[in-house]
């Protein structure tokens, strides 16, 4: 049986086409994710964002077209498995766009 663990939350910030990796402090065990916030700020270009762990893209990609600051809230009544030692990447994909991203959730031990 899984037990609940201590909680989690990261922030990280990508400020034009490239990826931000929140790494999981503790090693060895699974992160459950409860709530992912992802804040878009797009400036004149068509841009977009995915969420990844370096393998699979889980969400995304979302395209995002002006700077009125979208924003995605992404909430997991039973948690979100992410596996061990995985990293959370938040990949932009275009040169004039700004994301933030904030990840909360457990570890589970």
């Amino acid at each position: 049986m899984v037990k609940r663990g201590m909680d989690f939350q990261a922030t990280g910030t990508v400020e034009a086409a490239g990826t931000d990796a929140i790494k999981a402090a503790a090693t060895g065990v699974n992160l459950t994710i409860t709530e992912i916030d992802i804040a878009i700020y797009a400036f004149q270009d068509t841009g977009t964002v995915a969420l990844d762990d370096g393998t699979t893209t889980y969400f995304g990609p979302f395209l995002c077209k002006d700077g009125n600051g979208n924003h995605i809230h992404l909430s997991f009544k039973d948690g979100f498995s992410w596996g061990v030692g995985k990293g959370i990447y938040l990949t932009v994909g275009t040169a004039n766009v700004k994301a933030r991203l904030t990840v909360k959730g457990f570890y589970n031990y």
